[in-house]
């Protein structure tokens, strides 16, 4: 038994590779034997051809069924390698329009969308800083004071500028300012425009004032006593692009300790209100 299915099987290969074709299967009472490729693989049924899923034949030894895998000692072949030309455009055509209806397209994988690049850090204004006086002075890149430190000196004769002093604030200047000093003249504060502010007339001769006088009397015991000296540094703040600073946070150091103020650059009594 076992050599008659293996001498059916030469014979149907030697057919195959002679002519391109398998021989026709017959069952024991003679009848032919047909099969059909084309299934159903959800229910298993028999569909028409382009229909349903194709499975290429394969001979078993007893007769044709579907399917790859076994035959021919074991090594199996699949559906498209056995096709012939017409079966194979019949099996594209299905492919095609299975991938053409609405569910096969509603699950079709959404392609990838590269990230937008992101644009690129602004640039960090740079500054500088100029010494003058024995003062240090870091400017930005509009040649705004942004710091202004050292300790404090003296001057018998203070220097000063009328014309920076008239200038400072530029466009945003306001009718009851004055042109005041980061550093003041007392203190050997530099004429340079860059030590220069718009400073609220008000504030300039009394807050600002009463702190020059109070650092004037540190400065002078720390020398009475051969002290360091009082170290002192002030900070202005502006709103957006103004050239006007809104307020001053300044500090002061005297034997090692250090106290602050904040100054808005207003009149007293606009200050009391707000």
């Amino acid at each position: 038994m076992i050599d008659n299915i293996e001498s059916e099987r030469r014979r149907a290969f030697v057919v195959w590779m002679r002519t391109g074709r398998w021989p026709v299967a017959r069952g024991a009472d003679g009848r032919e034997v047909k099969f059909n490729p084309w299934h159903d693989p959800r229910t298993g049924r028999f569909t028409f051809a382009g229909t349903g899923n194709f499975f290429a034949q394969r001979w078993d030894g007893g007769g044709f069924t579907g399917g790859g895998g076994g035959g021919f000692g074991g090594g199996g072949a699949s559906g498209p390698g056995w096709e012939t030309p017409e079966e194979r455009k019949q099996r594209e055509r299905a492919t095609r329009a299975r991938a053409a209806t609405p569910a096969a397209i509603a699950n079709k994988p959404t392609p990838r969308i590269a990230p937008k690049r992101a644009a690129p850090a602004a640039k960090r204004i740079s500054r500088v800083t100029i010494t003058r006086n024995g003062y240090a002075f870091e400017l930005d890149a509009h040649a705004q004071t942004r710091k202004a430190y050292g300790f404090l000196g003296t001057a018998s004769k203070p220097p000063r500028s009328r014309t920076a002093q008239a200038r400072a604030g530029g466009p945003d200047r306001r009718p009851t300012d004055e042109g005041g000093h980061y550093i003041a003249a007392r203190f050997n504060g530099p004429t340079d425009a860059f030590n220069h502010f718009a400073q609220d007339r008000n504030f300039n001769r009394r807050g600002y004032r009463r702190l020059e006088e109070q650092l004037e009397r540190l400065r002078k015991k720390q020398k009475e006593k051969n002290g360091r000296g009082v170290f002192f540094k002030v900070i202005p703040f502006f709103d957006g692009k103004s050239q006007r600073p809104s307020e001053l946070n300044i500090w002061f150091t005297v034997d090692g300790k250090t106290e602050s103020v904040n100054f808005p650059n207003e009149s007293e009594k606009k200050r009391d209100r707000k």
